[in-house]
């Protein structure tokens, strides 16, 4: 079983503990003012790693949201919070070319090896002008102290997803930083 299979029943309890509530909150702050520079009623966001779906408040409800993750059980309650749900990798998405407005990568990108792979396919999917949001844990005592826990953390820093991002086709529109979390507002080119 892996390890977001294990942590999905205790997850949003973790998550409201402190000193880690008071982290993830100021995170959830600044991705709630990126997703708030872009138009989303009407429009389908495609939430990667939604886990729980914690973080879905950030979107606008006349928006079509489809969560997407890995885990069974992360799924089965992220469901809850999330009409559409679909189960697979980031890096291998079920959908057709062109079809989302808005893609989401909200605490996915340092779990992922490859960015390029990633930003490749989210490339993909997104329509002609559409928007990443996406975020990153730099190297740190925070990254750090989750390798701790077992976790496999590819810690980026800001410039090294400014390029990835720009190699893929995205142009950076705004960027906010906490000392834990970079996150990214993009454009498709």
């Amino acid at each position: 079983m892996n390890r977001w299979n294990l942590l999905a029943p205790a997850y949003d309890r973790l998550r409201r503990a402190w000193p880690l509530n008071v982290i993830l909150e100021r995170e959830l702050e600044n991705v709630r003012f990126l997703a708030g520079q872009v138009e989303q009623e009407g429009k389908t966001i495609l939430d990667l790693g939604t886990g729980t779906g914690v973080h879905l408040k950030v979107f606008n409800p006349q928006a079509k949201v489809i969560g997407l993750d890995q885990s069974q059980r992360m799924a089965l309650v992220g469901r809850s919070r999330c009409r559409a749900f679909i189960l697979a990798r980031a890096e291998h998405l079920p959908l057709k070319s062109r079809c989302i407005d808005i893609i989401s990568a909200v605490g996915l990108l340092e779990y992922i090896r490859s960015e390029g792979k990633l930003l490749k396919e989210l490339y993909r999917v997104g329509n002609s002008s559409g928007y990443l949001l996406i975020t990153s844990s730099p190297r740190g005592l925070f990254t750090f102290a989750r390798l701790l826990t077992g976790a496999k953390i590819y810690g980026r820093e800001a410039s090294q997803v400014i390029r990835s991002t720009d190699a893929a086709g995205y142009t950076l529109l705004r960027e906010t930083k906490t000392f834990s979390q970079c996150a990214f507002l993009l454009r498709k080119r």
